[in-house]
């Protein structure tokens, strides 16, 4: 007998003896993804207390990509930075944090890779509700349920804050016929995508978070305001194609320095947004905030009097065309980009003065995930700031920019000039 087919044969005997140990008292288990059942080919199920579920079904439906790996029978899935690797039979599990142990291993049914829930929880560092009445467990996840979008949308037309809060939804294009709008004290708000917005202690802000929508346009000459300086004017969790369009966005309260929180639009692990000529100023700590946002895309309009940031993103990527960033005291540099890619294309900064402990274009950057920065055809005139960006960015170049009358060191040996 060749060396390989008996290396195989005793592999496949280990793999069996795990999955007797394993299964001798398993139990069914349904599996729900924010509220809907996941079909599977195998069922997922409980083995010596520890859920089971089929690997790519399971990550597919959040995009994660799988792959296997036959010679050493392991199965990888990855999404963003986060990744689990599993080996079918072993009790340890390699993740982005760091190694994991298993109360069972990854098995194979039915020619299915089973994996833990716990090794899904990982890639996905989302929420996971066990209801041991009915054997069911609920992931809340990063998914974006693009089922719910149209190829239309319905136009309604709101005239005060409630109703603009009450018509939130999938499909919607929300024309505002009023000049303001304050989201503060609202008592008659009854929507199932919009909450209050929490705090860090655990209390509530006096804003809002609009969640799982998709295909939705605000529009109009109007302005939207909260008076809660550490609250996000308006902040959108996992949601899909969403238009700003024509508004001015802020707080009531303004600040001379940084001394609020809140930004004045936030999106987390959001999809293809827009925000197109919009104003936004402060006090708000931060123009623009994203967390996980693919396809950010901002044009025309300015971003001014923000405390900390004029956008600032995380794990993301953006494309700013044509926006003015500008009258600004910022406690951070008037970008700030962890991790993320933005190109930056006719836009005016100006009249913006950074901490001089901060860069002016500021980055924070996982090792393996340095951030791209990217300006063409930008015109930088009267900003202060000591460094032009912090001793550890990777990358930032400037494609026939325009510097004029600016105070600060404009050399750094991972900047580029292209003029």
């Amino acid at each position: 007998m060749k060396k390989s087919g008996f290396i195989s044969i005793i592999l496949s005997v280990v793999i069996i003896l795990f999955f007797s140990l394993c299964a001798a008292a398993n139990t069914p288990v349904s599996v729900y993804m924010n509220n809907k059942k996941i079909k599977f080919d195998v069922e997922p199920m409980i083995v010596n207390n520890s859920t089971m579920v089929p690997m790519r079904a399971i990550f597919e439906k959040i995009g994660a990509e799988v792959s296997w790996d036959n010679a050493t029978k392991t199965a990888k899935a990855v999404k963003g930075r986060n990744y689990v690797s599993v080996t079918i039979g072993a009790l340890l599990m390699d993740t982005f944090s760091g190694q994991v142990e298993l109360d069972c291993p990854a098995m194979i049914v039915e020619g299915r890779t089973l994996i833990p829930l716990r090794a899904v929880s990982e890639v996905l560092n989302s929420e996971v509700k066990w209801d041991e009445n009915m054997k069911t467990i609920n992931i809340y996840s990063d998914y974006i349920d693009y089922t719910k979008e149209s190829s239309v949308q319905t136009t309604v037309y709101v005239a005060t804050p409630v109703e603009l809060l009450n018509a939130i939804g999938s499909n919607k294009k929300i024309v505002l016929t009023s000049d303001y709008y304050n989201l503060s004290g609202l008592k008659e708000v009854n929507n199932e995508h919009v909450e209050k917005q929490p705090d860090y202690d655990g209390t509530y802000l006096d804003s809002y978070v609009i969640k799982n929508v998709v295909n939705m346009t605000i529009e109009g000459n109007a302005e939207i305001v909260t008076d809660d300086k550490m609250a996000d004017v308006l902040r959108f969790e996992k949601c899909g194609k969403i238009t700003l369009s024509g508004l001015t966005i802020g707080h009531t309260t303004s600040l001379e320095e940084y001394e609020c929180e809140g930004s004045v639009v936030r999106f987390n692990i959001c999809d293809s947004i827009k925000v197109e000529n919009c104003n936004l100023y402060g006090c708000g700590a931060v123009g623009i905030f994203g967390d996980g946002v693919k396809y950010l895309n901002v044009s025309g309009g300015r971003i001014y009097d923000c405390t900390y940031s004029g956008i600032w993103l995380y794990n993301s990527s953006a494309i700013v065309n044509g926006t003015e960033f500008s009258d600004s005291v910022h406690f951070g540099g008037f970008l700030r980009i962890d991790s993320s890619v933005i190109k930056c294309a006719d836009c005016i900064i100006r009249n913006i003065e950074c901490a001089e402990w901060s860069g002016f274009i500021s980055t924070l950057d996982w090792e393996d995930y340095p951030s791209e920065i990217t300006f063409t055809n930008c015109d930088f005139s009267d900003n202060k700031f000591k460094d032009i960006t912090d001793f550890g960015t990777k990358s930032i170049v400037f494609n026939n920019c325009i510097f004029n009358n600016n105070t600060g060191n404009m050399e750094h040996p991972n900047v580029i000039y292209n003029n």
